[in-house]
């Protein structure tokens, strides 16, 4: 970089720095984005061959040849539908009722608390509480191989128990806790993006304010 008359040198030597910089960043971006790029390429051509239809329908086998994925398919769409159906109305429900309705006081702060609390937990506390609470349910319904409550049978595809178990459900739930706080988070940011002049014309229009959130302002989040 050739510096231009008249500059300070603390500026050129800034400037010089800053380049140098930029550069080094996008040396190092490329080859990380390079490197991953070659290993899905690699393990692309290894496993092409070796991947069927049987792959995705056999269950777990100790003969490699016959092994499938189609339990941990299955149960990792379970685990997934489960969240999305706990985590959306209970992250979307909660964002609403902090940007809509709740006013500053002590159990808004309680709440916002509580959740940057959520998002800075570990993992494995998180499953420490899912096997606490929903799967045993602190011992208050029986054991998990005595339960209180059954309904249906075990091997059929409705049955219901409490304590849940070792069941899809737990992980769910489980999962919901993890996602809960950037559900919320997400949701919070998308309400405070619309404009207040829409609320303001809903309420103007004699809507109320149920109304206005439902009609105008989730809509338009």
């Amino acid at each position: 970089m050739i510096p231009e008359p008249g500059q300070p040198r603390s500026l050129q030597r800034r400037r010089l720095v800053n380049r140098s910089f930029l550069i080094f960043c996008i040396v190092v971006t490329s080859l990380s984005i390079l490197s991953l790029g070659v290993l899905l390429v690699s393990i692309t051509i290894q496993g092409l061959e070796h991947l069927d239809l049987d792959f995705v329908k056999n269950p777990a086998s100790r003969k490699p040849e016959k092994a499938g994925v189609f339990a941990s398919l299955w149960g990792t769409v379970w685990i997934c539908i489960v969240c999305a159906l706990s985590a959306l109305p209970i992250g979307v429900g909660t964002a609403i009722y902090l940007e809509e309705f709740a006013k500053e006081g002590r159990i808004r702060r309680f709440i916002d608390l509580n959740i940057s609390n959520l998002a800075g937990v570990p993992s494995i506390v998180y499953g420490i509480i899912g096997l606490t609470v929903f799967a045993r349910m602190f011992g208050l319904f029986g054991s998990i191989n005595e339960p209180a409550i059954e309904i249906g049978d075990p091997y059929s595809f409705w049955y219901f128990r409490l304590p849940f178990g070792g069941a899809v459900l737990v992980g769910g739930l489980v999962l919901m806790l993890v996602v809960l706080p950037i559900v919320i988070v997400s949701a919070r940011e998308a309400l405070r993006s619309v404009p207040s002049s829409l609320r303001e014309a809903a309420l103007a229009a004699g809507a109320t304010r149920w109304q206005m959130v439902r009609r105008i302002t989730l809509p338009a989040a």
